[in-house]
């Protein structure tokens, strides 16, 4: 099993004449799609492994009714969250969706939702074979300001910051704990730290997980490839990516 929150309540889910940005078409098929079933979390070459999909959404009228109604067609037995207003950011988005869970042991993976890329991995065969890791975050190669990014060592980080292009490893906006316990920890590590994780009183997933490095554990990190970061549509034209 594995818990996956997909936070989409932020402030650009919906656009202009009625158009919802997850279901905008990207490859003749709506970007929710496109991006999360570009990851294949798989035991092995036969067998699927159980997912637990947590949907955050923002009720804004019949955009609102339209998106879930999609979600609840396209990914089975998903678990919704309705928020009222905007939270402080994706980091307290995803803390709504956590209430869902219900194995603290599981793997918790937090997907942005909004960068395409080819990944076949399995978290909990990860963990179980490292047991120093507690988190991981694949990345692509870019110095697009926009993206967040990792200072590393081989597969190993040392340091996460977002908005801030301290290397060319970019996040993919994919975020994996090992378990219920080290999301919680780096929702603590963020109160404390708003200098590295908040942005204008927004927080942000990725520096967060400095949360595992400052408490002796390791972070590691693997490179993806066909990278399709379908956020910088709706920014600016500049894509420096591979």
């Amino acid at each position: 099993m594995i818990n996956i929150i997909v936070p989409l309540a932020g402030p650009d889910i919906y656009l202009d004449n009625n158009n919802i940005r997850p279901l905008q078409l990207v490859n003749s098929k709506p970007m929710i799609l496109d991006v999360l079933k570009s990851r294949v979390w798989i035991k092995d070459d036969k067998s699927v492994e159980t997912i637990n999909y947590i949907f955050i959404l923002r009720k804004i009228g019949k955009d609102y009714e339209k998106l879930k109604s999609f979600l609840k067609k396209n990914f089975n037995n998903s678990k919704f969250i309705t928020l009222s207003n905007l939270s402080q950011g994706a980091l307290f988005t995803a803390l709504c969706g956590s209430s869902m869970i219900k194995d603290f042991s599981a793997p918790i993976i937090i997907d942005l939702g909004d960068i395409s890329c080819n990944l076949r991995f399995n978290p909990s065969q990860y963990f179980n074979d490292n047991n120093k890791v507690d988190g991981l975050i694949p990345y692509f190669k870019s110095s697009h300001p926009k993206f967040s990014y990792l200072e590393k060592t081989n597969e190993i980080v040392y340091n996460i910051r977002e908005k801030e292009v301290i290397s060319n490893f970019a996040s993919v906006g994919i975020y994996i704990y090992r378990n219920f316990k080290f999301f919680l920890n780096s929702i603590i590590y963020a109160i404390e730290n708003e200098n590295i994780c908040s942005i204008n009183d927004t927080f942000f997933v990725a520096p967060s997980m400095n949360s595992i490095i400052k408490d002796g554990k390791e972070v590691h990190t693997f490179e993806v490839k066909n990278v399709r970061p379908h956020s910088l549509n709706y920014h600016d034209s500049d894509r420096t990516c591979s």
